[in-house]
């Protein structure tokens, strides 16, 4: 058997890669779901001009109102990019009253998530925004916040508490809420920020094996 001795920009390729590591997973936008809250986040919340139940999803197990993201109304997978991800969504109805709020669910999973009304099991959102109707500026709720669930049906009212995350982490990829703003006709757009995968981090070590076999060669 031939042996091939590897050239320096060879071998730095191949530790280039042995460094950065396998290839990043694909993070999924899998549910979302709008809900009257108020200012903190509270689900039907003060200053809400409906009860608690005004609700709109994206779940196709739900019976209330669809919300439509980039026009799909149910069951929605959306394949996330590196940087920031802009989101059109409508639900055609009323504002809600001061405050609208926005729960998000992702996967590394390309599967929609739809659970079932189960009162008895509540899901809380993986990321769940605030933003004044027609105005500006982006919260996201306290731990212990009663949000809505996601798992509820028409008239139906589940809060359940928030987890207070300020960003989730699938397969080692860092999801955030960037972004989300709402119209008094109940539509805007939310931004998800997905960073890109660390590269910079393996730069540093990567120069550092070059540097070394640069000086075992001079040697």
């Amino acid at each position: 058997m031939t042996m091939r001795r590897l050239g320096l920009g060879s071998v730095c390729a191949a530790l280039l890669v042995a460094v950065a590591g396998p290839a990043q997973a694909v993070v999924y936008l899998v549910g979302a779901q709008f809900y009257a809250c108020g200012a903190d986040g509270t689900n039907g919340g003060p200053g809400s001009a409906f009860r608690s139940y005004y609700q709109d999803s994206t779940s196709g197990a739900a019976s209330h109102g669809p919300l439509n993201v980039e026009g799909d109304g149910s069951s929605i997978s959306f394949p996330l990019s590196e940087g920031l991800n802009v989101f059109d969504y409508a639900t055609g109805g009323l504002a809600p009253g001061a405050h609208g709020c926005l729960n998000l669910f992702f996967s590394a999973s390309s599967d929609s998530f739809d659970p079932p009304y189960d009162v008895g099991n509540p899901v809380p959102g993986d990321l769940t925004a605030i933003a004044p109707v027609a105005g500006g500026g982006l919260r996201l709720p306290e731990a212990g916040v009663d949000v809505q669930s996601y798992n509820s049906s028409g008239a139906a009212v589940i809060p359940t508490s928030y987890s207070g995350a300020r960003r989730i982490f699938l397969d080692g990829r860092e999801v955030r809420i960037a972004g989300f703003t709402v119209t008094e006709q109940v539509a805007g757009t939310f931004t998800v920020r997905l960073p890109e995968a660390d590269a910079a981090a393996a730069a540093p070590l990567a120069l550092a094996a070059v540097a070394f076999l640069r000086r075992r060669r001079a040697g």
